[in-house]
């Protein structure tokens, strides 16, 4: 009744430090798509997406669920264009690079604050979706895979337009073409990505409201 309290969570990720250098660093004015949570299907569509999306001027983060390092070196091969990995930063490296690959941990939810659009994993795995809610908090459009209705959050975001949801390899290179040659399409879906999340924070405030008025009635 009161609300989700992790879209306050979120909010509070606007107010935060979310500078990189090495991002400013990789990204050198190029738009990015980052790739959040990636499970092995999602290296599969996303690599597909890469090949064969020649937009110029655009680069990508993967950020993988898990450090399987025999899955991030064969979505690595499965690349047409040059990749490396966050353990073997180094400046000329980034220059070069189309494709970063975090191998490491607790810097997605700033990495997100850079994306002109974010993929969240999961879509094919039993237990669907990651959290939607982090990249679209930046008010930027989010696309994933089939498995996302078991989210509340995340059909309320699709029902508003700020979701995007693709079911195979060419509809990803599809939904991800229109968002970048659109520009009315993609700022339809980013301003509605932003403002679900600002439509249903408050929660907290809520609970703590009547937390404290109960407090109040029995002193």
């Amino acid at each position: 009744m009161a609300g989700d309290t992790r879209f306050d969570r979120v909010v509070d990720i606007l107010v935060a430090d979310n500078e990189l250098p090495f991002m400013d660093t990789f990204t050198q004015g190029n738009k990015v798509i980052v790739v959040g949570s990636a499970w092995e299907d999602d290296y599969r569509v996303i690599a597909h997406v890469i090949n064969s999306i020649k937009t110029p001027r655009l680069k990508y983060v993967v950020a993988p669920h898990q450090m399987n390092y025999a899955a991030i070196s064969a979505f690595r091969n499965a690349l047409k264009v040059p990749s490396m990995l966050y353990s073997q930063l180094s400046g000329d490296a980034l220059f070069g690079s189309k494709v970063l690959i975090l191998d490491t941990i607790g810097i997605l939810t700033k990495v997100y604050s850079y994306a002109h659009i974010s993929y969240v994993g999961g879509g094919w795995t039993p237990t669907g979706i990651h959290n939607v809610l982090e990249p679209a908090v930046f008010a930027r459009p989010v696309v994933c895979g089939p498995r996302y209705d078991m989210y509340n959050e995340a059909v309320g975001m699709k029902k508003k337009g700020g979701l995007l949801v693709v079911s195979d390899e060419k509809e990803a290179e599809d939904v991800f073409s229109s968002l970048l040659s659109d520009e009315n399409k993609y700022q339809s879906a980013a301003v509605s990505a932003g403002e679900y999340v600002k439509e249903n924070s408050g929660a907290t405030v809520v609970i703590c409201g009547e937390l404290f008025s109960v407090v109040d009635k029995n002193r």
